[in-house]
């Protein structure tokens, strides 16, 4: 077992906790072992405002006519970082525009809101979890988790040979998206489930940039993956004994997204700090 298992014994998890460390088990340590203070960037801004928005706009604090308004005129202080540099498109237009288009398309939402940014501590097996829920709703005799992300298109029409079908969950319209980005609504699934009695029938994405939903229906087989995978995921963080980075130099996540690039050498922000 690791010599920080002490730390580990203390620790709530959390789906970001772990994925993290799926990512890069240098930041994770960085970050949650170290405490390092953690570093903003424009996609993360980005992400929070669009969440912030259209909380506001569930909890009914804006109106649908009230959302460009709002976007435009606060953007500005809410985006404080640039995108990075890209050789085919200036970012810092492309993804004001994308969301600008976004809330001048929005119709609304006609389902019935249960739940507004819910937080939730619940149990996954013996280990403490956390997790907040964007929006749980009702459409009809169906439950749904709702969740905003800021991902670009991820689905695929059909797979093919180079494809492996285990890493891949189909939507119900038939298309296909990566496995990884549902298991943290199914995890949710566990407190849903607890709070509702019943675990939900549809997992939902909101994919607000290219303004499409992803929708999976509730699979307990994928549900139970979801948990052996966390649960794995989080006994290999405590056998872990060099939490190393696992990126090659330079790569783009440690230089624009890790919140702890500052603190690694791999990263273009690396400031010298260990």
């Amino acid at each position: 077992m690791s010599e920080i298992g002490f730390i580990l014994d203390d620790m709530k998890w959390s789906y970001s906790r772990i994925k993290l460390f799926f990512e890069c088990p240098y930041a994770y340590y960085l970050q949650y072992v170290l405490c390092k203070p953690a570093s903003e960037n424009a996609f993360g801004e980005y992400g929070n405002f669009i969440h912030k928005i259209l909380e506001k706009y569930y909890k009914g604090e804006l109106t649908l006519f009230e959302l460009v308004d709002y976007y435009t005129e606060n953007y500005g202080e809410a985006v404080r970082h640039a995108f990075p540099p890209n050789s085919y498109v200036d970012l810092n237009t492309k993804y004001f525009e994308e969301g600008l288009k976004y809330f001048d398309s929005f119709e609304g939402f006609d389902e019935e809101i249960l739940g507004v940014e819910a937080q939730y501590d619940f149990k996954l097996g013996k280990y403490d979890f956390t997790g907040i829920i964007d929006v749980e709703s009702k459409s009809g005799d169906l439950y749904i988790i709702n969740d905003h992300k800021s991902k670009s298109r991820l689905h695929k029409t059909r797979l093919t040979s180079k494809d492996n079908p285990q890493d891949w969950i189909r939507l119900v319209d038939g298309r296909f998206i990566p496995r990884d980005l549902v298991r943290q609504l199914y995890i949710y699934s566990i407190p849903f489930n607890e709070r509702y009695g019943r675990y939900p029938d549809l997992l939902r994405f909101n994919m607000f940039r290219i303004n499409d939903w992803y929708t999976v229906k509730f699979n307990m087989d994928d549900f139970e993956e979801a948990k052996e995978w966390a649960t794995k995921t989080i006994e290999d963080i405590y056998n872990t004994t060099e939490f190393i980075c696992s990126k090659p130099s330079n790569d783009f996540f440690c230089n624009y997204i890790c919140s702890m690039g500052t603190y690694c050498k791999n990263s273009n922000r690396y400031l010298g700090i260990e």
